[in-house]
């Protein structure tokens, strides 16, 4: 006879044996389990944080595409004047902001004004006389320079934005051959952006222009990417300042901001005859 106490032995022996041959199956299913579960959960954050980043990518890209989009650029010449107040104080009104290109009259401490209400301040002339500042390149260089430092005395910074009297494609340099087309290439050289403009309220064209022709032709810009538009600030234009509000409301009611301009904006630049 076989010893009772061996066969017990072997019977639980055989039983842990089945049970281990049983439980290392079921051991491997759940742990397949549990790194599919991982897998699962693991590629389930990545798309939700993809999809965030291409949500916060594309809510930039479509502000930005859509401030581009629609920006005007209001800008004076000849100023400062007994105006540019009223002006400051109407662009204010409609929450716009504008370029003044400057010049030296009596009414330099104006400046000051218009750069402390956040509008850009350019640089125009100094003395205006074409006669003097087309005669060379140093001489218009001389001419600038002034009006940068009369700019840098009332605000303390030297502006980058210029615009030429007359603009680049003006006539009235013509009795110095290629002065122009020497100039719009020596002021990139020096660090400034010249501007023209794509849109001209005519106000230049005479003192009183009625209001209803300057609105007329301010907002022919309607529909344009950028437009910039012509103006002037001189003591002379007050129908000028009559037309803004409804210049403002035309082109605000057409979805567009107004901007200063800056070295990096359009600057509508005008083809070079000289």
């Amino acid at each position: 006879m076989k010893p009772v106490g061996r066969n017990r032995k072997n019977k639980r022996k055989f039983r842990y044996g089945r049970l281990a041959l049983i439980m290392v199956p079921v051991t491997g299913i759940v742990l397949t389990i549990c790194f599919l579960a991982c897998m699962l959960l693991g590629s389930s954050l990545d798309s939700k944080n993809s999809a965030k980043m291409a949500s916060v990518q594309n809510s930039e890209s479509t502000t930005l595409s859509s401030e581009n989009s629609k920006t005007a650029y209001l800008t004076f010449d000849d100023g400062c004047s007994y105006h540019t107040e009223e002006i400051l104080d109407i662009l204010d009104q409609y929450g716009a902001k504008a370029t003044f290109f400057v010049m030296n009259t009596p009414y330099n401490d104006k400046i000051r004004e218009i750069a402390s209400r956040g509008h850009t301040v350019a640089l125009h002339t100094y003395s205006h006389d074409y006669q003097s500042i087309y005669d060379s390149e140093e001489a218009y260089m001389e001419d600038l320079n002034k009006i940068s430092d009369l700019v840098y005395e009332q605000t303390g910074s030297r502006p980058d934005c210029v615009r030429f009297p007359g603009g680049s494609s003006n006539a009235i340099s013509s009795f110095n051959q290629g002065i122009m087309t020497r100039l719009t290439k020596l002021l990139p050289e020096a660090g400034y952006q010249y501007f023209d403009w794509n849109v001209d309220s005519t106000d230049a064209s005479g003192n009183g222009v009625p209001v209803e022709k300057l609105v007329s032709n301010a907002t022919d810009g309607i529909g344009m990417q950028n437009p910039v538009i012509l103006c002037h600030d001189t003591n002379e234009k007050t129908t000028t300042v009559d037309a803004l509000p409804a210049i403002l409301e035309a082109y605000k009611s057409s979805g567009y901001t107004f901007k200063g301009l800056t070295k990096d904006s359009f600057p509508a630049h005008h083809s070079v005859s000289n």
